[in-house]
């Protein structure tokens, strides 16, 4: 609502204040508005009316010179409705919990920003705090009442007591007081005195129309009371919980061959079905209370509460804990116009038929303008600012949609084809224009052929972007659209932007690592929580980073609407998954059998099982038999620091009786108990140190056994799994390159070699291995010579530019050259086929590479990971210490297999803090799944950055996103999908998870329309045909003589006028 002011601009703020302190002023004698009520008003309209007395009242007799309050706001008013319900929510019990996380008092004055969606609180020292409020669980609850009370979104105070600004009052009403500020001097009592007189001789001072419909006697607030109180309960649980089930698990734990995740799994079954069964008060005022017709102080089962709800019953431990999260999450806010659709994004989306009637509409208009494109005629005279539009685009696109030319092509679209029910029908047929003018190749293409992946023709699904990052793709689709002429250099940007938003929205959220790139596991993890969240709130991701994108998308689908819609984006991301990696063949229709999505899910499962256990390889810590050795003599000598007993203070009393000399320490004692066939013990040394007591040490030589047979397991584990986590690494690196590079490794004749550092000396050459993990494959395709090295040290494939012409191994220095690189061939043991390493015939070659899946990547993986052969050191990590050098044998093996692990080094500079050496911000492991909490510099969902690997510097710290390491969803059962809890679940979204602004695609499943529509009053029954040309049940609303569609969410009106609408009535 526009701010009105009956009075001059100038007369609108105060003159410069005089020094000295104002006298006081008279009471004024001017008659006040008359106070007799009439009869049949309803008490909402007496209370305005009493306020509106009040407020003249005050306007003339101010109560203080220092501020314009009016205190005693009637409660019955509409302006005190909604204060009253907005310091209700306030002190909520959701709200309390909130703020005192972010260490608010609510209980005192707070400033409300309605812009930035901001509260700020003055502190005991005077300092005024801001807190963001998007993250409040109640937030659409809470935005809804601050978005009423301040029409014009301005700044606007929330009092402990029962008081307003006169400021507020008058914005709330349409008005604004003849200054700023409230110290009154003379002049502004006057400015006061005269604005009072404009309102009493009539100018309208009314509540905005639309306030009345958000206020709610409690019902609202007290339905997200509820859901608070089961966040809580459940919260005070788990410890419990968890405590019980390992109790009663312990055994099972230490079953060296059980899983313990599927162990708690299994003994936490039970538990959490019995906790289901306990019960939970809910609020009196609530909606769930009145539609189930509860009484007072009979609780209910959380496992009916839940059910109720139409959410999905947590079945175990972590899915009782991640439920608890998703409970009170954020909810997401969607920006003004959802993804740009406009009357493409409703619900039942514009038939074809109509799309291609809006374009006949948009020739129509053009063919009287000079200009070539729609988007030419609505930007024609617009000043671009290239770093406005980049800060925020959806006000450039605002301002278009307010422009001449906008309002009139959507009155055009409205008289041609019908009136939208929709707030904002104009901007709704201007986006759609603008859409179906930048992607006429979707309208008018065979509808047997998917137009999923195209954008104006540019196939996002095509094969040669396999590989690739997000920012190439963008810049690839910004060619095409110049090259086609659809934009220009200058609008491209804005063309983009539009088409992406409906699109393909996961292009455009901000901060994509380079390393996630199209057709890798990453890139299906992130385009799921995309949809996700873009089905709740749409056009919300382009406001939002990587990070924050795939934090939010770790929360557990609650509701059975949003596993649906996680298992269909996933299905779709699988698609494309599966074409880069030559597991699917693409077909235009974008269909495929059951057998062959079967298939894709299993094998797009192998990879992420393959590529998470590898992920959990390298980050544990590698079986330490000193530390083991270390931690039992800790037991067993508590009295004894760790330093006293790794210290080197004992002497032998006879030479021999270590292979290496002394002065030895109590843990060498421990781990060589025997010399020559005989007992070694104690008695044998003597301490120098007077504070280690021999005589009070206790070496038990059972326990050692115990340690070394530990141990001799462990290690036999360690090295298999650490070989088929390498061998998993090898082939997501060469599954990651683009297309071209993967055909010449796979296609071409290839040789695998080792570079070695070569030294000529008076007995010959010798050479060393220029690095333990390096590996270098030459490939001669279609007559060039390509090389490429495979570092998993450094998680990359390298090509080698320098290397144009095909080498016979081994090499050898040059006559003359006494130092230099030497190649020499290397090649795995075991049976292969005996051309695998021979070119590909080009007929043989036709499709596009399993990369990942393929014998020749397997080959190359067995090749590298027998090269580096991480078992030689196998020996020298169970020999014993050494501490007459300054770093033992053992640990210098041990840094060396640590060094194998990707990135090590940059996350051991990290963990030390050597900051500048190693990577801050986090964090992607090398075979790009995400961890969270790592280290101090974790800080929410902007820490999120490529390059860094999980280790075992960082292992304690880091926490794998769960839900991007499951693999393939499987199918949800839409059998019973419209049976009880779905439409719960509908109703639950519109005040939790998006509000009724939430465009949800919930054509893609059904919903029992009568039960949801049963209470809504202007709601008709009957059946209409659908876009697909059958008939379904549909519940419709008139407006204007036509019949149209109402939405299961928010209830209101959508969309076209359905044409042959019949009511069941």
């Amino acid at each position: 609502m526009t701010v009105i002011s009956h009075l001059p601009i100038q007369d609108r703020y105060s003159p410069a204040l005089e020094e000295g302190k104002p006298a006081p002023l008279p009471a004024n004698d001017t008659p006040v508005a008359d106070t007799s009520e009439p009869t049949q008003e309803s008490p909402q309209a007496r209370g305005d009316k009493t306020l509106f007395n009040l407020f003249i009242n005050t306007l003339k007799n101010p109560t203080s010179y220092h501020e314009l309050i009016l205190e005693d706001i009637p409660a019955t008013s509409t302006f005190g409705q909604l204060r009253t319900q907005l310091r209700s929510i306030l002190v909520s019990p959701a709200m309390t919990k909130w703020s005192i996380e972010k260490g608010v008092d609510l209980s005192k004055d707070v400033q409300i920003f309605p812009d930035k969606n901001q509260l700020s609180v003055q502190l005991a020292d005077g300092r005024i705090q801001y807190v963001d409020l998007t993250d409040f669980a109640g937030f659409y609850l809470l935005k809804a009442v601050i978005n009423a009370l301040s029409p014009s979104a301005l700044p606007f105070t929330v009092f402990a007591e029962n008081k307003a600004d006169l400021h507020d009052i008058a914005h709330f009403h349409g008005h604004a007081l003849p200054f700023i500020g409230g110290y009154v001097l003379p002049p502004q009592m006057a400015a006061l005195s005269a604005f009072a007189d404009q309102l009493l001789q009539g100018a309208v001072f009314e509540p905005p129309r639309e306030a009345s419909a958000f206020i709610d006697p409690a019902s609202r607030l007290s339905d997200l009371n509820n859901r608070t109180a089961l966040s809580a309960a459940i919260a005070n649980a788990l410890p419990t919980l968890r405590a019980d089930i390992i109790n009663d698990a312990k055994d099972e734990l230490r079953n060296p061959h059980r899983n313990n995740k599927q162990v708690i799994e299994q003994f936490s079954r039970p538990k959490v079905q019995a906790f289901l069964d306990t019960t939970i008060e809910i609020a009196p005022n609530s909606s769930y209370f009145r539609s189930k017709h509860l009484k007072a102080d009979v609780p209910v089962t959380l496992r009916q509460f839940i059910g109720d709800m139409g959410w999905l019953l947590p079945t175990s431990y972590e899915e009782l804990k991640t439920f608890q999260k998703a409970l009170l999450s954020p909810p997401l806010v969607a920006p003004a116009h959802g993804n740009l659709g406009g009357a493409l994004s409703w619900p039942t989306q514009l038939s074809n038929q109509n799309q291609r009637k809006l374009d006949g509409v948009i020739s129509n208009v053009l063919k009287k303008t000079p200009d070539s494109t729609l988007l030419e005629h609505l930007t024609r005279g617009y000043q671009w600012d290239p770093k406005a539009f980049k800060d925020d685009p959806r006000r450039v696109i605002d301002d278009i949609l307010k422009s001449a030319n906008a309002q009139n092509l959507g009155r055009a679209a409205e008289r041609e084809i019908g009136e939208l029910a929709s707030p904002d029908a104009i901007s709704d047929w201007v986006l759609a224009a603008l859409y179906v003018s930048l992607d006429r190749p979707s309208v008018f293409t065979d509808p047997a052929f998917s137009t999923r992946t195209q954008i104006a023709g540019f196939d996002l699904a095509d094969i040669e972007l396999a590989g690739r990052s997000a920012s190439y793709v963008r810049n690839a689709l910004a060619n095409y659209l110049i090259g086609k002429k659809i934009a220009t250099p200058e609008t491209v940007d804005l063309a983009m932007f539009i088409l992406l938003s409906r699109k393909a929205p996961a292009l455009l959220v901000r901060d994509i690592p380079e390393s996630v790139t199209f057709g890798s596991h990453a890139w299906v993890s992130f385009t799921t929580a995309v949809a996700r969240i873009e089905a709740q709130a749409p056009g919300s991701t382009s406001n939002m980073t990587y990070a924050e994108v795939m934090m939010r998308g770790d929360l557990v689908p609650i509701t059975l609407a949003d596993k649906l819609v996680e298992q269909q984006a996933q299905s779709d991301a699988l698609k494309d998954w599966g074409i880069s990696n030559g597991v699917l063949v693409a077909n235009r229709q974008d269909e495929y059998t059951a057998t062959q999505m079967e298939g894709l899910r299993t094998a797009f499962s192998k990879q992420i099982s393959e590529l998470s256990a590898a992920s959990k390889v390298f980050a544990t810590p590698m079986p330490d038999l000193h530390e083991r050795a270390l931690t039992v003599l800790q037991r067993q000598n508590p009295h004894l620091s760790r330093e006293q007993l790794t210290q080197k203070t004992l002497d032998a009393n006879e030479s021999g009786i270590l292979e290496f000399p002394g002065p030895y320490s109590i843990l060498d004692v421990f781990l060589t108990p025997w010399k020559d066939g005989r007992r070694v013990g104690k008695d044998s040394y003597t301490s120098r140190d007077n504070k280690i007591d021999l005589s009070n040490v206790n070496i038990d030589p059972v326990s050692l056994a115990y340690v070394r047979e530990s141990f001799e397991a462990d290690i036999k584990e360690y090295f298999n799994d650490f070989e088929a986590a390498a061998k998993a690494q090898t082939k997501y690196l060469i599954s990651k390159l683009p297309l071209e590079d993967r055909d010449i490794i796979e296609n071409g004749k290839i040789t695998l070699a080792v570079e070695r550092s070569a030294h000529r000396g008076a007995s010959g050459i010798s050479s060393s291995k220029s690095s333990p993990t390096l590996l270098t494959v030459q490939s001669e395709f279609e007559g060039k010579t390509h090389a490429y090295e495979i570092d998993l040290s450094d998680n990359m494939i390298r090509k080698r530019s320098d290397w144009t012409r095909p080498i016979s191994l081994p090499t050898s220095l040059a006559p003359g050259i006494t130092s230099g690189v030497i190649y020499e061939a290397v090649r795995p043991s075991g049976q292969y086929r005996k051309d695998l390493l021979e070119a590909t015939s080009p007929h043989a070659s036709v499709g596009v590479p399993k990369s990942y899946f393929s014998e020749r990547s397997q080959y190359i993986a067995d090749t590298l990971v027998q090269d580096i052969d991480i078992r030689q050191f196998e020996g020298e990590l169970r020999g014993q210490t050494t501490f007459n050098t300054e770093v033992a044998f053992w640990k210098k093996a041990g840094n060396f297999l640590l060094g194998l692990i990707p990135f090590y080094n940059a996350i051991n500079n990290f963990a030390a803090g050597n900051t500048r050496d190693g990577a801050i911000d986090l964090a992607f492991d090398a075979l790009g799944f995400i961890l969270s909490g790592v280290g101090s510099a974790v800080k929410g969902a902007k820490a999120v950055t490529a390059g860094v690997a999980a280790s075992r510097g960082l292992s304690q710290g880091a926490k794998k996103l769960a839900r991007f390491a499951i693999g393939a969803l499987n199918p949800v059962d839409l059998k019973g999908f419209a049976l009880a809890g779905v439409q719960e679940g509908l109703s639950q979204a519109g005040v939790f998870g998006g509000g009724s602004d939430m465009k949800l695609p919930r054509t893609a499943y059904k919903y029992d329309v009568v039960k949801t529509f049963r209470d809504v009053e202007h709601a008709t029954i009957g059946k209409a045909s659908n876009m697909h040309g059958g008939i379904e049940d549909v519940a419709a609303t008139q407006k204007n003589g036509k019949w149209y569609a109402l939405d299961p969410v928010s209830k209101q009106p959508y969309g076209l006028p359905l044409e042959d609408f019949v009511s069941s009535s």
